[in-house]
C-alpha cells in the first residue's frame, strides 16, 4: 500500500534453499521499458533486512515518482536451478556410461571391451559382461559408489 506521504510498504517471504535465489522489488516509470531495482533479497540478506523463512517489512519513499504512472513488480529468480539441473545431467551420463560399459561392454552400441563370443580384447582374458549392471538397482549402487569416492577426496563433505 501507499501512504498519504507516498511510502510504499509491503511484506515479503522468501524460504530460499541457497544464497544464489533472488527476490527484486522493482519500479518502471516508462511504462515497462526499463527497471529499476529498489530492493533485492541478495543484498538485502547481507545486512539483515530480509530474513529467509519469515515475513519481512519493508517501507520505501516513492516520492521522487510524485505525479507519475508507475509500474511495481516482484521478480523472483532461482539461479541454482542451472546449476542443479546440468549436476543432475553430469551425474545421469557418468551413471549411465559405467552401466554400459560394464554391463555389456559397448558404449553408444560400440564394442570397445572387444567382442565377446569371438573372446577378443577383454574377453580373450576372461572378463564376462556384468549382467547385473544393466538392472535399475545398480543405478543406486553406481550413485553410492560415486558419492563415496567423492567424499572419501574431500572429506569436509562427510556429515557428522
Amino acid at each position: 500500500s501507499v501512504d498519504r506521504f507516498g511510502r510504499f510498504n509491503f511484506a515479503s517471504i522468501v524460504y530460499s534453499t541457497c544464497y544464489y535465489d533472488r527476490l527484486t522489488f522493482q519500479l518502471s516509470s516508462n511504462g515497462g521499458g526499463s527497471w529499476t531495482t529498489i530492493a533485492d533479497s541478495y543484498t538485502n540478506y547481507g545486512n539483515g533486512q530480509m530474513v529467509n523463512g519469515g515475513w519481512n517489512s519493508f517501507t520505501y519513499t516513492l516520492s521522487s515518482y510524485a505525479n507519475q504512472n508507475i509500474l511495481i513488480r516482484f521478480n523472483f529468480n532461482s539461479l541454482d536451478g542451472i546449476g542443479n539441473a546440468l549436476g543432475y545431467g553430469v551425474i545421469l551420463i557418468v551413471v549411465g556410461f559405467f552401466r554400459e560399459l560394464l554391463g555389456s561392454g559397448t558404449l553408444l552400441g560400440y564394442r570397445v571391451l572387444g567382442d565377446p563370443i569371438e573372446k577378443t580384447g577383454l574377453y580373450a582374458f576372461g572378463y564376462e559382461n556384468n549382467g547385473f549392471m544393466l538392472l535399475s538397482p545398480m543405478a543406486l549402487i553406481v550413485v553410492g559408489l560415486i558419492i563415496w569416492v567423492q567424499r572419501s577426496r574431500n572429506t569436509s563433505l562427510i556429515e557428522d
